[in-house]
């Protein structure tokens, strides 16, 4: 009612809040990743900015989607999602998703993890051939899929090319201590030759996009060195991406 008498009025009607309120309230995690791709396209409009500024737990209740308990569809919506709010750059990337906590989910993205797996059908079947209980849920430690590693590397590029803060916050060194910074093995081994995903072509290009970008300072490259193991060759081999107005590149892929 509020958004009908808005427009009226001649203002814009909120279509943010009641996509938030969805993606906040929801238990169902289909839901709230349909709640996540409608917000996607809302925050790639301009005029939706002081709206989505003005949602101030959208991004953690994004990050929820990332959990290691949600399905790959799920972790899309949320990793799409935040995306397109990093191509907002300015206010969006600065208060909303260029935050620690949203970087630290992101990465999170590219590592192993624990899902629970319910039995198959013909685990139960065999089960119940043989008169034995019925297979219970168990808990394994599986590799993200090839989709989940390509959307969080390009969530990564486009954070850290707005700017030089960016650069950092991204590779854990806001504060520009080396020592301090993330471990980017994860980013780092994809570029390897025996590595199985980064064979492929995609996955190892947006890697590689990350590598340059994050190399665009002093701190960027030591950590790459020191806090991912880059051996200085294939550093030396990939050269920086130049400017940090190129964010829109990754807008497409």
């Amino acid at each position: 009612a509020m958004a009908q008498e808005g427009a009226e009025d001649g203002a814009r009607p909120n279509l943010v809040a009641p996509v938030a309120e969805e993606l906040r309230n929801s238990t169902d995690h289909a839901q709230r990743a349909d709640a996540a791709s409608k917000l996607r396209e809302l925050a790639t409009d301009p005029g939706n900015d002081a709206d989505v500024l003005a949602e101030t737990d959208v991004v953690d209740n994004l990050v929820k989607l990332l959990d290691a308990d949600a399905e790959d569809s799920a972790r899309l919506a949320g990793l799409r999602a935040i995306h397109a709010m990093a191509t907002r750059q300015g206010e969006i990337l600065r208060h909303r998703v260029g935050c620690r906590g949203c970087v630290d989910a992101v990465w999170r993205q590219l590592q192993p993890f624990e899902r629970v797996v319910e039995p198959t059908e013909e685990e139960v079947a065999a089960a119940e051939e043989a008169g034995a209980p019925k297979p219970e849920a168990t808990k394994r430690v599986v590799s993200p899929s090839n989709r989940i590693v390509f959307h969080a590397l390009r969530c990564l590029a486009t954070m850290a090319s707005s700017d030089w803060e960016s650069t950092h916050l991204v590779v854990g060194a806001p504060e520009g201590v080396v020592e301090l910074a993330r471990d980017l093995t994860p980013l780092c081994d994809i570029l390897k030759p025996d590595s199985e995903v980064g064979k492929v072509d995609l996955i190892r290009a947006k890697a590689t996009r990350l590598v340059r970008v994050c190399m665009r300072t002093r701190i960027g490259r030591e950590c790459l060195l020191r806090r991912g193991g880059l051996v200085p060759s294939l550093l030396a081999a990939l050269a920086p991406v130049a400017k940090y107005e190129d964010a829109g590149a990754d807008a497409g892929a």
